[in-house]
């Protein structure tokens, strides 16, 4: 077999599972109706971002993260901080805005 077929099938596979041959967890976030609504909104904030920025929307922010985001709503910096994707670099750039479309959508 050709050794660059080998390489990608051993990326794929390390994709499903661990290096000791395990599955990987799921981390699937499952969102309410109502956590469905502020992921669309974030979305949609991404998606403005992402043409203003000239960036893949990924590039701003992963679809988990937003998930994450809309689940547990952070309030606070430090809350928001603890979601897994978001730094202080990213927190610098767009995290005041996030905080304050989180607050309104839940007041």
């Amino acid at each position: 077999m050709d050794s660059a077929l080998k390489m990608i099938r051993k990326r794929v596979n390390n994709l499903n599972f661990g290096r000791n041959g395990e599955k990987k967890a799921n981390f699937e976030v499952k969102l309410s109706p109502e956590d469905e609504k502020l992921f669309k909104i974030l979305k949609s904030f991404r998606i403005k971002l992402s043409e203003e920025e000239d960036v893949p929307a990924y590039m701003i922010f992963h679809d988990s993260a937003l998930k994450y985001m809309a689940k547990q709503r952070p309030k606070t910096k430090e809350k928001l901080l603890q979601i897994s994707g978001i730094g202080s670099k990213k927190y610098d750039k767009y995290g005041e805005e996030i905080l304050k479309i989180v607050n309104q959508f839940t007041d």
